[in-house]
Protein backbone atom coordinates (compact mmCIF):
# COMPACT_ATOMS: atom_id res chain seq x y z
CA UNK A 1 0.00 0.00 0.00
CA UNK A 2 1.64 3.18 -1.04
CA UNK A 3 0.21 6.21 1.54
CA UNK A 4 1.30 9.73 1.36
CA UNK A 5 0.16 12.30 4.12
CA UNK A 6 1.39 12.63 7.87
CA UNK A 7 3.84 13.47 9.81
CA UNK A 8 5.89 11.17 11.24
CA UNK A 9 4.29 7.94 12.33
CA UNK A 10 5.94 6.37 15.58
CA UNK A 11 8.77 7.30 18.07
CA UNK A 12 11.94 6.16 16.63
CA UNK A 13 13.41 5.94 12.87
CA UNK A 14 15.88 4.57 10.89
CA UNK A 15 17.45 7.28 8.26
CA UNK A 16 20.40 6.15 5.36
CA UNK A 17 21.92 7.72 2.70
CA UNK A 18 24.13 5.68 -0.14
CA UNK A 19 25.48 6.17 -3.52
CA UNK A 20 25.49 3.20 -5.67
CA UNK A 21 28.19 1.79 -8.00
CA UNK A 22 28.29 2.82 -11.30
CA UNK A 23 26.30 1.14 -12.97
CA UNK A 24 23.92 -0.48 -10.38
CA UNK A 25 21.25 1.85 -9.75
CA UNK A 26 18.38 -0.55 -11.51
CA UNK A 27 19.68 -3.30 -9.81
CA UNK A 28 19.74 -1.14 -6.47
CA UNK A 29 16.35 -0.24 -6.98
CA UNK A 30 14.68 -3.59 -7.89
CA UNK A 31 16.14 -5.05 -5.29
CA UNK A 32 14.54 -2.22 -2.79
CA UNK A 33 11.35 -1.89 -4.40
CA UNK A 34 10.88 -5.84 -5.10
CA UNK A 35 12.29 -7.22 -1.69
CA UNK A 36 14.37 -5.07 0.44
CA UNK A 37 10.91 -2.77 1.71
CA UNK A 38 8.78 -5.28 1.83
CA UNK A 39 10.74 -7.49 4.19
CA UNK A 40 11.56 -4.63 6.68
CA UNK A 41 7.59 -3.28 6.35
CA UNK A 42 6.82 -7.08 7.92
CA UNK A 43 8.81 -6.40 10.52
CA UNK A 44 6.32 -5.31 13.88
CA UNK A 45 6.90 -1.79 14.33
CA UNK A 46 7.78 -0.86 10.95
CA UNK A 47 5.06 1.85 10.27
CA UNK A 48 6.56 3.67 6.88
CA UNK A 49 8.93 3.25 4.28
CA UNK A 50 10.24 6.14 2.02
CA UNK A 51 13.15 6.31 -0.33
CA UNK A 52 14.07 9.74 -2.40
CA UNK A 53 16.43 10.02 -5.14
CA UNK A 54 19.10 13.23 -5.08
CA UNK A 55 18.10 15.79 -7.03
CA UNK A 56 21.12 17.69 -5.76
CA UNK A 57 23.54 16.67 -3.26
CA UNK A 58 26.56 13.78 -2.49
CA UNK A 59 24.39 11.12 -1.83
CA UNK A 60 22.38 9.62 -4.69
CA UNK A 61 19.54 7.64 -2.05
CA UNK A 62 17.55 8.76 1.01
CA UNK A 63 15.76 5.59 2.44
CA UNK A 64 13.32 7.00 5.85
CA UNK A 65 11.77 4.13 8.06
CA UNK A 66 9.28 5.31 10.09
CA UNK A 67 8.65 2.62 13.63
CA UNK A 68 6.84 2.59 16.26
CA UNK A 69 9.55 3.10 18.68
CA UNK A 70 12.78 2.07 19.86
CA UNK A 71 12.61 -1.48 21.23
CA UNK A 72 11.10 -2.99 17.73
CA UNK A 73 14.97 -1.76 16.18
CA UNK A 74 16.79 -2.29 18.91
CA UNK A 75 15.08 -6.02 19.93
CA UNK A 76 13.95 -9.08 18.13
CA UNK A 77 12.61 -9.25 14.38
CA UNK A 78 14.90 -6.93 13.27
CA UNK A 79 18.28 -7.62 14.45
CA UNK A 80 17.55 -10.81 13.79
CA UNK A 81 16.83 -10.01 9.87
CA UNK A 82 20.03 -7.66 10.14
CA UNK A 83 21.77 -10.87 10.74
CA UNK A 84 20.11 -13.00 8.10
CA UNK A 85 21.06 -11.43 5.03
CA UNK A 86 19.05 -12.85 2.15
CA UNK A 87 21.23 -14.43 -1.47
CA UNK A 88 19.95 -11.06 -3.07
CA UNK A 89 21.21 -9.05 -0.04
CA UNK A 90 24.27 -10.28 -0.36
CA UNK A 91 25.05 -9.75 -4.33
CA UNK A 92 23.28 -5.76 -3.81
CA UNK A 93 25.09 -4.27 -0.68
CA UNK A 94 28.16 -4.31 -1.75
CA UNK A 95 27.45 -2.31 -4.31
CA UNK A 96 26.13 0.36 -2.13
CA UNK A 97 28.82 3.46 -1.61
CA UNK A 98 29.47 5.93 1.36
CA UNK A 99 26.50 4.83 3.08
CA UNK A 100 25.37 6.52 6.20
CA UNK A 101 22.90 5.05 8.49
CA UNK A 102 21.54 6.35 11.83
CA UNK A 103 18.57 4.80 14.31
CA UNK A 104 17.20 7.74 15.72
CA UNK A 105 14.63 8.47 18.29
CA UNK A 106 12.14 11.56 17.34
CA UNK A 107 12.70 14.89 19.10
CA UNK A 108 9.96 17.06 17.10
CA UNK A 109 7.49 16.31 14.46
CA UNK A 110 5.62 18.96 12.96
CA UNK A 111 2.80 19.28 10.74
CA UNK A 112 1.06 16.82 8.46
CA UNK A 113 2.30 15.54 5.13
CA UNK A 114 0.02 16.24 2.07
CA UNK A 115 -2.53 13.62 0.59
CA UNK A 116 -1.56 10.88 -1.98
CA UNK A 117 0.90 12.72 -4.89
CA UNK A 118 0.42 16.22 -3.79
CA UNK A 119 3.98 15.78 -1.77
CA UNK A 120 6.93 14.66 -4.24
CA UNK A 121 9.96 16.29 -2.40
CA UNK A 122 11.92 15.48 0.76
CA UNK A 123 14.67 17.42 2.31
CA UNK A 124 17.21 16.34 4.56
CA UNK A 125 19.55 17.52 6.48
CA UNK A 126 22.03 15.75 8.09
CA UNK A 127 23.50 16.96 11.67
CA UNK A 128 27.53 16.77 12.21
CA UNK A 129 28.77 14.65 15.53
CA UNK A 130 29.41 18.01 17.02
CA UNK A 131 25.68 18.96 17.13
CA UNK A 132 24.43 16.30 19.13
CA UNK A 133 26.18 18.73 21.79
CA UNK A 134 24.93 21.54 20.92
CA UNK A 135 21.38 22.15 22.63
CA UNK A 136 21.59 25.96 20.91
CA UNK A 137 21.66 24.42 17.79
CA UNK A 138 19.15 21.61 17.55
CA UNK A 139 16.82 24.27 19.44
CA UNK A 140 17.47 26.60 16.37
CA UNK A 141 16.85 23.80 14.06
CA UNK A 142 13.81 22.80 15.16
CA UNK A 143 12.41 26.55 15.30
CA UNK A 144 13.16 27.23 11.89
CA UNK A 145 11.81 23.67 11.24
CA UNK A 146 8.37 25.12 13.03
CA UNK A 147 8.77 28.43 11.02
CA UNK A 148 8.63 26.55 7.71
CA UNK A 149 6.10 24.68 7.99
CA UNK A 150 3.87 27.54 9.31
CA UNK A 151 5.26 29.27 6.32
CA UNK A 152 4.02 26.40 4.17
CA UNK A 153 7.35 25.86 2.64
CA UNK A 154 7.35 22.11 4.05
CA UNK A 155 4.19 20.45 5.49
CA UNK A 156 5.55 18.25 7.76
CA UNK A 157 9.06 17.95 9.21
CA UNK A 158 11.11 15.87 12.18
CA UNK A 159 13.95 15.97 13.91
CA UNK A 160 15.47 12.80 14.38
CA UNK A 161 18.50 12.40 16.84
CA UNK A 162 21.09 9.66 17.06
CA UNK A 163 20.95 6.53 19.47
CA UNK A 164 24.26 6.12 20.13
CA UNK A 165 23.68 1.83 21.22
CA UNK A 166 21.42 1.13 18.67
CA UNK A 167 23.43 3.02 16.14
CA UNK A 168 26.69 1.60 16.84
CA UNK A 169 25.67 -2.25 16.96
CA UNK A 170 27.36 -4.53 14.12
CA UNK A 171 25.27 -7.24 12.04
CA UNK A 172 25.98 -9.23 9.18
CA UNK A 173 24.82 -6.51 6.96
CA UNK A 174 27.69 -4.10 8.20
CA UNK A 175 29.81 -6.35 6.85
CA UNK A 176 28.68 -6.18 3.63
CA UNK A 177 28.81 -2.55 3.06
CA UNK A 178 32.33 -1.86 1.65
CA UNK A 179 32.52 1.54 2.30
CA UNK A 180 31.53 3.65 5.20
CA UNK A 181 31.40 7.68 5.93
CA UNK A 182 31.34 9.31 8.98
CA UNK A 183 27.75 8.53 11.17
CA UNK A 184 25.92 11.91 11.47
CA UNK A 185 24.36 13.13 14.99
CA UNK A 186 20.96 13.10 13.29
CA UNK A 187 18.82 14.56 10.77
CA UNK A 188 16.03 16.86 10.24
CA UNK A 189 14.17 15.91 7.27
CA UNK A 190 10.69 17.27 5.58
CA UNK A 191 8.24 16.70 3.01
CA UNK A 192 7.46 19.46 0.67
CA UNK A 193 5.11 19.70 -2.20
CA UNK A 194 7.13 20.56 -4.95
CA UNK A 195 11.00 21.59 -5.50
CA UNK A 196 10.79 25.28 -5.19
CA UNK A 197 9.45 24.74 -1.95
CA UNK A 198 12.21 22.17 -0.99
CA UNK A 199 14.97 24.03 -2.45
CA UNK A 200 13.96 26.89 -0.15
CA UNK A 201 13.62 24.71 2.69
CA UNK A 202 16.78 23.16 2.49
CA UNK A 203 18.57 26.47 1.77
CA UNK A 204 17.40 27.89 5.07
CA UNK A 205 18.20 25.03 7.26
CA UNK A 206 21.67 24.45 6.22
CA UNK A 207 22.29 28.32 6.93
CA UNK A 208 21.68 27.08 9.97
CA UNK A 209 24.52 24.72 10.23
CA UNK A 210 26.46 27.77 8.86
CA UNK A 211 26.40 25.80 5.02
CA UNK A 212 25.55 25.53 1.76
CA UNK A 213 22.54 23.68 0.49
CA UNK A 214 23.35 20.51 -1.03
CA UNK A 215 25.93 19.77 1.18
CA UNK A 216 24.71 18.69 4.32
CA UNK A 217 20.92 19.69 3.34
CA UNK A 218 19.76 17.92 0.09
CA UNK A 219 16.53 17.60 -1.83
CA UNK A 220 14.96 14.32 -2.94
CA UNK A 221 12.76 13.26 -5.37
CA UNK A 222 10.61 10.74 -3.78
CA UNK A 223 10.43 7.55 -5.43
CA UNK A 224 8.98 5.19 -3.18
CA UNK A 225 6.04 5.68 0.04
CA UNK A 226 4.50 2.71 1.52
CA UNK A 227 3.08 1.92 4.62
CA UNK A 228 2.88 -1.81 6.45
CA UNK A 229 -0.21 -3.68 5.84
Amino acid sequence: MSLRGRSWRGSAGIVIWNGVAPGAAAEFERWHDEEHLAERLAIPGFLRARRGVAVDGSARYLTLYDVADAYAIGQGAYPARLDAPTPWTRRVMPLMRDTARILCRVSESLGRGEGAGEGDRLVALRLPETVSLAEEVRASLAGEAARLVSEGLLVSATLLLRDDALTARRTAEHALRAERVATPAGALVGEARDHDAATAAAGRLAGILGAEPGGPACVYRIQVDRSAG
